[in-house]
């Protein structure tokens, strides 16, 4: 089965979460309903991952901005993002979805990453800002890769 997830970055910093079942810190993203598209993928399963809802509009994935930047591996696709199309994630979910992770919906990159409420039960914990050139032990192998494929 196929999957797909996205990645954030102004090209200095990428976005990462804490993958609270493997101990490692990673992407975003996951494995292919059915029917769905590579890039559906990518979109369902970021905002699940960052805002801990798996009921989704159709009407939001349909709002969210689709990036021509991707890498694609057999298995996997990884959409490569900037942090402006993150905002945007953020401003069109707030519209749609109430979120366990935030006492108030964030509004702005810096509020989704400081502001998250922990969850023992979410797939993604913590929200980081990683710095592209490092890699650290607790960095998952495939997003090692993606940062790689990237150019980071």
């Amino acid at each position: 089965m196929a999957g797909a997830g996205c990645m954030f970055t102004d090209g200095i910093r990428v976005l990462a979460g804490y993958q609270t079942k493997l101990g490692k810190i990673g992407g975003f993203g996951g494995k292919s309903f059915d029917a769905e598209s590579r890039i559906q993928t990518a979109l369902r399963e970021t905002i699940e991952e960052l805002f801990g809802v798996t009921d989704i509009p159709a009407d939001l994935l349909a709002k969210l901005p689709r990036s021509d930047h991707y890498i694609e591996y057999p298995e996997y696709t990884c959409f490569v993002y900037n942090f402006d199309d993150l905002q945007t994630f953020i401003r069109r979910a707030g519209r749609y979805i109430n979120t366990p992770f935030y006492s108030t919906f964030p509004e702005t990159v810096w509020e989704l990453i400081q502001n998250r409420v922990f969850s023992a039960d979410a797939e993604v914990g913590e929200l980081f800002l990683i710095p592209t050139g490092e890699v650290h032990q607790t960095v998952s192998r495939a997003f090692q890769r993606d940062l790689r494929e990237a150019g980071f």
